[in-house]
């Protein structure tokens, strides 16, 4: 890790900025949580209840990160900690962003008369558990950054992209699977169904781009 950042971790650790990245590194892994559970309940009441938790984390991680990249114009920052913890912190708001939209699916979805066939539900809940598997890797990453951890941070990262190749390969079985209901499923819940997967991916990928941003942190320092 870059000595220059090491030493900015490791004198102001519970400085104001890197406090609220820390907290929205916990918020994510509270929105994946939320939203395992919105895929594994069974009435439309359960779904909405997830969602309107998870969008109460995702709007407050939004305002933290409004404060944050504005805590970051000020004081004496070296350009290059200041761009790598907005880039840091854009990642963890890209992830919370596609989990709140990936809810929003859900909910379109127990509206409607027709339900998912269990068989092809069965890989979304999996995908829901292994995503927050993805983002709660993700969060140890950030934090062990903070805490200038540089080994358990490597380790987090490698978790991170092991989480994130496994639900590429969930994604891929999902894709195969519409082909065995594509009969019993209307246009309209294919499609919401195909979005819904779409967004989990993303969310997964943003965990991989966040990882990617704190290997490029630990490799600049060597």
């Amino acid at each position: 890790m870059s000595e220059q950042l090491l030493g900015w971790f490791t004198k102001r650790r519970e400085s104001l900025v890197l406090r609220m990245i820390k907290e929205n590194a916990e918020r994510a892994e509270m929105v994946a949580s939320e939203f395992n559970e919105a895929v594994k309940s069974k009435s439309r009441e359960e779904v909405e209840r997830h969602g309107d938790v998870l969008h109460k984390y995702d709007d407050e991680a939004d305002r933290a990160r409004k404060k944050i990249e504005g805590e970051l114009t000020k004081g004496d920052l070296p350009p290059k900690i200041r761009e790598d913890l907005l880039h840091l912190t854009r990642r963890l708001d890209a992830t919370m962003f596609h989990c709140k939209d990936a809810s929003k699916d859900l909910e379109i979805l127990t509206q409607g008369r027709v339900k998912a066939p269990e068989g092809l539900w069965s890989y979304y809940k999996k995908l829901g558990a292994k995503l927050l598997e993805c983002v709660a890797a993700m969060k140890k990453m950030i934090i062990s950054l903070i805490q200038a951890n540089t080994e358990q941070t490597e380790q987090e990262v490698l978790e991170v992209e092991k989480t994130e190749h496994e639900i590429d390969e969930l994604h891929v079985k999902t894709k195969l699977a519409f082909s065995d209901y594509d009969e019993a499923i209307p246009t309209s819940v294919f499609l919401t169904l195909y979005d819904l997967l779409k967004e989990i991916e993303e969310a997964a990928d943003s965990c991989e781009y966040t990882a990617d941003q704190v290997r490029m942190v630990l490799i600049r320092g060597i």
